[in-house]
């Protein structure tokens, strides 16, 4: 580990994170289909044309989805997600209980 930020490293990290994550959205059954993803996903520069960082601080964590549970806001179903310990941000809680979305 360095104390050093290396912007071409980050951006690298940064660039394969978010390929990473495109892949993993949904399969795609249709194998031409399937290949002609993969490699735009691989190749195009168009994804990951910057700016790709932003210095906003992180939300204050909030409430557990066990205790949103507990407290009837959210559907006992949601059980699942609460047992690997996700926790709310606070911008997300208002909107909780009326099923609209916050900012993540």
């Amino acid at each position: 580990m360095t104390d050093r930020f290396d912007p071409l490293e980050t951006s690298a990290l940064v660039s394969s994170g978010y390929r990473r994550y495109l892949r993993s959205l949904l399969p795609v059954r249709d194998s031409q289909i399937a290949t002609a993803l993969e490699y735009a996903i691989t190749h195009s520069p168009l994804l990951t044309k910057g700016p790709l960082l932003e210095a906003t601080p992180p939300y204050q964590p909030g409430v557990t989805l066990e205790a949103l549970i507990r407290e009837g806001v959210l559907n006992p179903a949601s059980h699942a997600a609460a047992s690997a310990g996700y926790q709310l941000r606070d911008a997300r809680i208002p909107a909780a209980p009326s099923g609209r979305h916050g900012p993540v």
